[in-house]
């Protein structure tokens, strides 16, 4: 399993609905877990569709040994935004202030106990679990920007063939 980056049209798609928590799903998420820990960027969320599952799932790991496993995520009530930094594993070396909501609700199924949950959302999860559900519909980070001299590049050389010539001068 690796992580697929930007210019896939798996990035593109809206993710089906699990219809329900299997041995396979729970055995993805943990596998999703140890590439977003383990890779050579280290990450803070991941959706399934990004390393090859078209399934409404995501993780998010806020902080360290602080993980959260959802199925089928809807978000249901959005507060006031902020705009802040953000980056992406499937688009590497690229960094852009997003506006997101500071404060979120979201529905969905703990995929570790299959039960319903509602979480009440502030800041940095918050800007999270919008970016990770973005992914769910096929939206990427990047469609927020109006202005490509928004971007910040760390390293020219990780930043997916598609999207380097619109940094190159």
């Amino acid at each position: 399993m690796k992580i697929i980056t930007y210019g896939s049209p798996m990035l593109r798609k809206k993710a089906k609905s699990v219809d329900r928590i299997t041995k396979e799903i729970k055995e993805l998420v943990f596998e999703m877990l140890n590439i977003m820990r383990t890779g050579e960027t280290k990450g803070v969320g991941l959706a399934a569709p990004q390393v090859g599952f078209s399934h409404r799932i995501f993780i998010m790991e806020p902080e360290p040994e602080s993980v959260y496993f959802f199925a089928n995520p809807e978000i249901i009530n959005l507060g006031e935004t902020e705009t802040d930094t953000e980056g992406c594993l499937s688009v590497p070396g690229v960094y852009a202030k997003i506006k997101r909501a500071k404060h979120i609700e979201l529905r969905a199924i703990n995929i570790l106990t299959g039960k319903k949950i509602i979480l009440d959302a502030i800041g940095f999860p918050a800007r999270i679990i919008q970016h990770e559900n973005d992914h769910l519909n096929g939206v990427l980070f990047t469609d927020y920007i109006d202005n490509w001299d928004d971007f910040e590049i760390y390293n020219l050389s990780k930043v997916p063939t598609q999207l380097k010539g619109r940094f190159q001068k």
